[in-house]
């Protein structure tokens, strides 16, 4: 039988503890040469944050572990019988192995991971995205939202000719 890729259900942020626990359980089970691989997909990701850079690894499937096999009774009943793991993905409880196009696009994007980083796209708060709000439907009537610079408290500063921050009356206004 031929060697193929299968992916494992786990429990979601607990890849690597699965992953670690079932390379153990297969040495011990002398299986080594019946599952080869067991992978679990990432990629850098480059995060700027506070003014300073950072460089983490990501999942780019949470939940999941893939394991290079050769399927067979006791290697099914060994990856079932391990904590954290959940199901083989296929249809009817029946693993089902991924097309090779598919393996390689994977396997390709961990080789290039280690290459270079990928940016990560971010959300500036100081320069907020400005957005129109929609329209709200009330009773057949067309109300609008209050704008959302109207729901968020502001921050006082001090006046430019006097120099002094204004007061805040008990009422909440200025």
């Amino acid at each position: 039988m031929a060697r193929e890729w299968y992916v494992i259900r786990v429990q979601s942020g607990r890849e690597e503890k699965v992953r670690n626990t079932l390379a153990r359980k297969i040495q011990l089970a002398g299986l080594d040469e019946r599952v080869t691989s067991i992978l679990v997909p990432t990629e850098n990701v480059t995060e700027i944050k506070g003014g300073r850079k950072r460089v983490r690894e990501r999942k780019l499937y949470p939940g999941y572990v893939l394991v290079e096999m050769e399927l067979n009774d006791e290697v099914w009943f060994v990856i079932r019988d391990t904590p954290g793991i959940g199901d083989f993905v296929g249809a009817y409880g029946r693993p089902v192995p991924m097309r090779p196009d598919e393996v390689s696009r994977i396997l390709k994007g961990q080789q290039e991971k280690e290459e270079q980083p990928a940016p990560c796209a971010f959300h500036n708060p100081i320069q907020p995205a400005s957005l129109a709000p929609a329209p709200q439907l009330t009773a057949g009537r067309r109300t609008a939202r209050p704008a959302r610079a109207a729901c968020k408290p502001r921050a006082l500063r001090p006046s430019p000719e006097t120099g002094q921050a204004p007061t805040v009356t008990a009422g909440g206004k200025l």
